[in-house]
């Protein structure tokens, strides 16, 4: 999933560029996150700067959390969470992007 548009706030933790339907909205029928899905692409790499997430001070939190919970709601069982380094491994075992999701 390709994407330089942060919604969280970017590491200038900017009000102006936080956004949770951005990524999905609120009856989880449209956003960024939805579209890849219903696209077919197989993987969804998200990312973000720890200024705009960071739970302490970080703008973007409040949406973070929204968007968790909506994918939660919506989607449940279409996507499967995993930490970069579980990425990286799956990736070398496979020798590539051709390892199944969700093993």
């Amino acid at each position: 999933m390709p994407n330089a548009t942060d919604q969280f706030g970017i590491w200038e933790n900017n009000p102006e560029r936080v956004n949770a339907d951005y990524y999905i909205t609120d009856a989880g029928d449209a956003g960024l996150i939805v579209a890849h899905l219903r696209s077919g692409d197989p993987y969804c790499i998200w990312y973000m700067h720890w200024q705009g997430a960071n739970p302490i001070n970080g703008l973007g939190w409040a949406a973070f959390r929204t968007v968790v919970e909506r994918i939660e709601r919506h989607l449940q069982g279409q996507i499967t969470w995993m930490r970069p380094s579980e990425v990286t491994d799956h990736y070398h075992a496979a020798g590539g992007w051709d390892f199944p999701i969700g093993e």
